[in-house]
């Protein structure tokens, strides 16, 4: 996904979302205030209720600035109510949530940034009463119309223990605000076609390097043979979509045996060099065919009703073409062969996985239920027979 930089229109609709984040904030935090305990955690209820309106932004736009220019817009907050210090804190924290988000297409990262952002913008509140004291306080207060008991009671509660407490509360809040946020993004306004569906970036070598240490732990929660032995038997024909470093495309050698054939798929050619490094050490393996495909095409024409089963683990909401993807794998699939789709719960929104199974129904699949794989949703398509 290219991002550009922001242009008018994306400038126009951060303006009017921040205005109504400033208007909501504006509302919550006097509703909080008008009780001494909620002046305290005032900020972090607005970043929990305000989650919804972030993660819209910043989903809308996905372009770098996207936070900086949140910061920017709620800094007026505090200058409009004379705090300096509430300015400061909002441009940190739209710098710092910049930082963290990076280029916006990982939810993670976007989620991270507006946690960021929270805290520094409470930084920003509660900073000069730590720098300065009761005095600061007290005059802040009576400012306000606050009594001389009521004051009182603040000065007794604020400390640093009680603004730790405050800091650490702000994050939680925030990350809790932006994952309900994004579920009713996902759910509502990617649907509706105002946000558009998730991308994904895809699976690098040096990522694959990184797993390849952890194989030993992976193979006791996500083993080849458990996930494959009801699918794949000696004697067949199958396909490893985005095969990576072969870890179930070899195993699929061994089980298919010396009747049966593999073909393992990959858009880096990196990835298929590790295998074909493996295939040359092992004679046994000479049962495998490696294809470089694109984000185009699978490149399986020569392959046509050919295959009885496929896998495609971890790899499909990386294909910037699912539809021609699963028209590829129909016409390579044989009638009443099957294929397992399995994806991340953690990184793959149940928004990208519902278009993922849309893709898969309109070229032709049959959608049934999966196996249960530790991490993984999963689902079996069948071409029908």
């Amino acid at each position: 996904m290219k991002l550009n930089r922001l242009n008018i229109s994306d400038i126009i609709f951060l303006t009017i979302m921040n205005v109504v984040g400033i208007v909501a904030y504006a509302v919550i935090i006097a509703l909080c205030c008008s009780t001494v305990i909620g002046m305290f955690f005032c900020t972090a209820a607005a970043f929990l209720l305000l989650g919804t309106v972030y993660m819209l932004m910043v989903r809308k736009c996905r372009k770098r600035g996207a936070y900086i220019i949140c910061g920017i817009l709620m800094g007026f907050v505090g200058i409009v109510g004379g705090r300096i210090s509430t300015t400061l804190g909002s441009l940190t924290g739209g710098i710092v949530a910049e930082l963290l988000a990076g280029n916006y297409r990982k939810k993670s990262r976007i989620v991270l940034g507006y946690m960021g952002y929270s805290l520094f913008f409470a930084l920003g509140i509660y900073m000069p009463g730590i720098i300065f004291g009761a005095e600061y306080l007290t005059n802040r207060a009576g400012g306000k119309g606050m009594s001389a008991e009521t004051i009182d009671l603040y000065l007794s509660i604020f400390n640093m223990k009680t603004i730790l407490i405050v800091l650490i509360l702000n994050v939680i809040c925030s990350f809790v605000g932006a994952l309900i946020g994004n579920k009713i993004v996902s759910k509502h306004f990617v649907k509706a076609g105002i946000v558009k569906e998730d991308e994904y970036e895809v699976f690098s070598i040096e990522d694959a390097k990184r797993k390849e240490k952890y194989t030993k732990r992976r193979l006791k929660k996500q083993n080849p043979d458990t996930i494959l032995g009801q699918f794949v038997k000696e004697g067949m024909n199958v396909c490893d979509i985005g095969c990576g470093f072969g870890y179930f495309t070899i195993p699929m050698s061994e089980m298919v045996g010396k009747d049966g054939y593999v073909v393992g798929v990959d858009i880096q050619k990196g990835m298929l060099e590790h295998i074909e490094e493996l295939i040359k050490e092992d004679e046994s393996y000479s049962n495998i065919k490696l294809i470089e495909s694109t984000q185009s095409s699978l490149k399986l024409e020569e392959y046509n009703s050919y295959f009885d089963f496929a896998l495609l683990f971890g790899v499909a909401h990386e294909m910037s073409d699912r539809e021609k993807m699963f028209s590829d794998l129909y016409g390579a699939m044989k009638n009443g062969g099957n294929a397992l789709i399995a994806e991340p719960k953690l990184h793959v929104s149940k928004a990208c996985f519902d278009m993922t199974l849309n893709f898969a129904k309109k070229a032709g699949f049959e959608v049934e239920d999966g196996p249960s794989i530790s991490m993984m949703k999963s689902v079996v398509i069948r071409k029908r027979g």
